[in-house]
């Protein structure tokens, strides 16, 4: 049996959702039909079509594949966001796989680095981007020490950048690949952001198997804490893993098919 790709046009089908399903609100008034039949098209595909290979967020990947299991995909080809190892090593455990792990941004083309089958950093387009690491003063590291990525795009025409500080932290693994390569490749990956602590709290908070998705808040240097779940004790699990003297509330409950996600950028947001 050959293997199938399926291309999803998403905004089609939350048109088609929003205008088919009768209309839903949850209990802030927010309108979730869209999201809701959204939802159950995308589970119909899945189910009908039956498709091998996943393409997109590791965290969007995560959150379907507790809500709905692994069904027929295989593989998966994370990107769009960082990917923590606990959100990585709970993917490969329910679909019994590794995943691949890509990088890019708007200001590269998207396509900037992937890992390749030894599984030990991500091969950079070097045809096509100059890729540094450098300090908080602008220089340039040697390979093995983290520090903020720079890259020069020689492969784009229309807007070209020269050493553009992406704002993203890693390091270039010095060596050559296992694969025999001699491309540079990056480590993980995370933002250099002044909130802080997204990709820890990730790592925290997705140890805990039922969690499906979770959004922070600090007001007054307290964590307001939104979490859905797959059971009916999320704040108990939640209580397990973080300290109360830094929670200002907790909102935990058992997920909703017509739940939104509760994750529109950014986990953590500071007021």
């Amino acid at each position: 049996m050959s293997e199938k790709l399926v291309l999803i046009d998403g905004h089609s089908i939350l048109n088609r959702a929003f205008y088919g399903v009768p209309e839903l609100t949850n209990s802030s008034g927010l309108h979730t039909n869209a999201v809701y039949g959204f939802l159950n098209i995308l589970f119909k595909i899945l189910e009908e079509e039956q498709p091998d290979t996943y393409v997109g967020m590791p965290t969007a990947l995560l959150s379907m594949l507790r809500m709905c299991g692994k069904g027929s995909i295989k593989r998966a080809l994370v990107s769009g966001d960082a990917c923590p190892k606990t959100v990585m090593k709970a993917i490969e455990e329910i679909l019994q796989t590794r995943l691949w792990p890509h990088y890019g941004s708007r200001e590269m083309g998207l396509g900037g680095a992937i890992c390749c089958t030894a599984h030990d950093g991500m091969h950079m387009r070097e045809n096509h981007c100059i890729t540094e690491i450098i300090d908080e003063n602008g220089n340039v590291l040697p390979d093995g020490e983290w520090g903020e990525l720079v890259i020069t795009t020689i492969g784009m025409e229309a807007q070209p950048l020269i050493r553009y500080r992406t704002g993203d932290w890693t390091r270039i693994i010095p060596g050559r690949c296992l694969c025999g390569s001699e491309i540079k490749r990056l480590d993980f990956v995370k933002r250099m952001d002044p909130l802080g602590s997204i990709r820890e709290m990730d790592e925290l908070l997705f140890e805990i198997p039922e969690l499906v998705d979770y959004c922070v808040k600090i007001v007054d240097g307290k964590k307001e804490i939104t979490a859905l779940f797959t059971s009916d004790n999320g704040e108990e699990r939640i209580r397990s893993v973080l300290e109360e003297k830094d929670i200002r509330s907790w909102n935990c409950r058992k997920v909703k098919w017509e739940d939104l996600a509760l994750y529109p950028g950014k986990r953590v947001t500071r007021q």
